[in-house]
């Protein structure tokens, strides 16, 4: 009876060893950082559409901004989005031309980043021949994705939010975890010609 029970425990342990080394380690991106890469928009049953822009973020500062260009005649997709919670404000410019849309904010800013304490391991898949660790969170009818490479979980290869109408993906070229320059938090000339 004895060695039937120290074969349980070895066996036990064995299962739980493997169920551990299965699971990679948690992603945990810095909250300040500048990245550069390509947006992918799909709505509804439209084909994708694709630009390229930046985001820059410094939360500990309260500061933020998503740049996306679209080709031309997708240029509706156009954004141009600065949280400045240092302001009290956020200042959003959607579209080619577009007019300044300000929102009060208050508190401060929010992990960019927190959703993934609660993100489940969805395991090792290949987005765009680059294969990733995906971690996945589901909260208010969209779920939000992200991608790492296996030796880096700290740096993003994309991150990914999906709803019932919408699917937006965010492929990052360049991801470096620097404090962006301030000029980048310029709010933009023409939500500063709306306020006057």
């Amino acid at each position: 009876m004895k060695s039937v029970v120290v074969l349980l425990v070895v066996v036990v342990a064995v299962l739980c060893g493997v169920a551990l080394a299965q699971t990679p380690t948690r992603p945990n991106p810095s909250e300040v950082f500048e990245a550069d890469g390509r947006m992918q928009v799909a709505q509804g049953r439209n084909q994708t559409v694709e630009g390229r822009g930046s985001w820059r973020v410094d939360q500990p500062e309260g500061k933020a901004r998503e740049q996306f260009q679209f080709e031309v005649k997708h240029s509706h997709y156009d954004v141009d989005e600065v949280q400045r919670y240092d302001l009290g404000k956020t200042f959003s410019i959607v579209g080619n031309p577009g007019k300044c849309n300000t929102t009060a904010v208050t508190g401060k800013m929010q992990s960019i980043w927190d959703w993934l304490l609660h993100a489940s391991y969805k395991g090792r898949v290949k987005v765009e021949n680059t294969e990733v660790d995906l971690w996945e969170y589901s909260v208010a009818g969209a779920t939000l994705a992200l991608g790492v490479r296996p030796q880096a979980p700290d740096f993003p290869v994309v991150v990914m939010r999906q709803t019932k109408t919408l699917n937006v993906a965010i492929h990052f070229d360049f991801y470096h975890t620097e404090k962006p320059n301030p000029v980048w938090f310029t709010v933009p000339k023409v939500c500063t010609a709306a306020r006057a």
